[in-house]
């Protein structure tokens, strides 16, 4: 068989369209590698949900959760450009109360009383903390905060 130049042509154009498929291919490989969600092994961790807690606290400037709190839970979320750490539990109007006087990214923050009757403080965050947040429930017995970087 005589190869002509109309063969070289398709030859090249075939090598350009694997070329082109090629680095789509490691773009989305790439992209799928650092914006999937890194946390799933982090939230079984104990010993890294411990870390999330005392990372929360600082961030957000959080007194020491209650040692009387019930249904305490805290994960984490985000990528390797972003980091969300959410929690909550469960304590007496008292106790949760003396917990919000005593943490100073509440004090130092904005108030917002909430359509519902809940209570939304944004924090003073501290560090590299983007954002910072602890909503109270109406009867003050139920808080969930959450802090953020990216």
């Amino acid at each position: 068989m005589k190869f002509t130049s109309r063969h070289i042509w398709i030859g090249l154009g075939s090598l350009c369209a694997m070329l082109v498929l090629g680095s789509v291919a490691f773009i989305l490989y790439a992209a799928g590698v650092f914006l999937a969600p890194t946390s799933a092994p982090d939230n079984a961790n104990p010993s890294k949900q411990a870390e999330m807690v005392d990372i929360s606290r600082r961030w957000g400037q959080l007194a020491p959760f209650p040692n009387s709190a019930r249904g305490f839970s805290i994960h984490t979320e985000g990528n390797a450009f972003t980091r969300t750490f959410r929690g909550s539990f469960s304590a007496e109007s008292p106790t949760v109360n003396k917990w919000l006087e005593d943490s100073r990214g509440v004090t130092q923050g904005q108030k917002e009383v909430q359509p519902d009757h809940s209570t939304k403080y944004i924090l003073k965050t501290a560090e590299d903390a983007s954002y910072g947040e602890v909503i109270i429930s109406p009867d003050r017995t139920h808080v969930s905060f959450r802090v953020s970087w990216s």
